[in-house]
């Protein structure tokens, strides 16, 4: 998979999202089939439409469905996603802004990559129907792009605590305690954690976890040769162990061993403007 194209948002989309991207493959859907792609755990979320290209059994019937309209919630786990053989095009989604683009609560899609004909009933079904005719995935991307327009000038007004508080955890690099952040938003710690699940799909305490662990994994070589005890504090770690559990909650793996299977079966995706997906050879 590679990345096509990638263009910033109109000015009524820019509060909410970071970037609009078309990718894909000229490659052999065959190719594909012995490859697992793997999207680290992150705040944003996903609005796209999807081509995994033809998978036909012996009697040329489909084994499963080629095309999607959906949306990825954020991620609070390293998670395995479908391999865009054909095309992947969509919108990136700020941490916080997934409700007002769908209107409905954040928690509802952690984890999860339901169709956007689930969320959005009809409407969802009738813009994968325009998608399903468009000439390209350039005209697509600009489908997508006008029904969100649509949806973000019917909201009356909009909520951007969540918005402003994700960025804070973010500027801080999610370091230390958060007993500052609640001070700082002036609202119990129960009534904070309550509005980051609904708009952010976890807790802040779990969202500044994957804001450290982001950092670390854009930070350092993908490489088991590390001295993990000295970059814990340069990350926003206590010490070493904090380091290690940390990354084992979120990718299941401690730093070394994830780090080994990445040299021995892992590639970074290019294109890409940060590290966010891994594609690996299945084993």
């Amino acid at each position: 998979m590679k990345t096509h194209l990638i263009k910033a948002p109109p000015p009524s989309l820019a509060p909410y999202a970071d970037f609009l991207f078309v990718c894909g493959s000229d490659a052999d859907p065959s190719v594909q089939e012995g490859c697992q792609l793997k999207d680290i755990p992150n705040g944003n979320a996903r609005i796209f439409f999807l081509d995994q290209g033809p998978d036909l059994d012996s009697t040329g019937k489909s084994r499963r469905p080629r095309f999607k309209l959906g949306v990825q919630g954020p991620r609070r786990i390293l998670q395995s996603v479908p391999v865009p053989a054909v095309e992947y095009t969509g919108i990136s989604v700020k941490p916080g802004a997934l409700k007002a683009l769908t209107g409905i609560p954040t928690e509802l899609f952690a984890d999860r990559i339901p169709s956007l004909e689930e969320v959005w009933g009809g409407e969802g079904r009738l813009l994968y129907d325009e998608m399903m005719q468009a000439s390209g995935p350039v005209q697509r991307l600009a489908l997508l792009e006008s029904a969100l327009i649509r949806k973000v000038e019917r909201r009356k007004s909009g909520d951007s605590f969540v918005l402003q508080a994700a960025s804070l955890i973010q500027s801080q690099g999610g370091k230390g305690t958060l007993d500052w952040f609640f001070d700082r938003m002036g609202y119990s710690q129960q009534y904070v954690t309550r509005k980051f699940k609904e708009g952010l799909g976890m807790g802040p305490k779990e969202y500044a976890r994957i804001i450290r662990f982001r950092r670390l994994f854009q930070g350092v070589p993908l490489s088991p040769q590390q001295d993990w005890s000295a970059l814990s504090p340069q990350f926003g770690f206590f010490d070493q162990s904090h380091l290690i559990r940390n990354f084992h909650k979120l990718t299941g793996q401690s730093p070394v061993r994830f780090m080994e299977e990445f040299e021995d079966r892992g590639m970074l995706i290019p294109g890409q403007a940060s590290r966010e997906l891994i594609m690996y050879l299945k084993k």
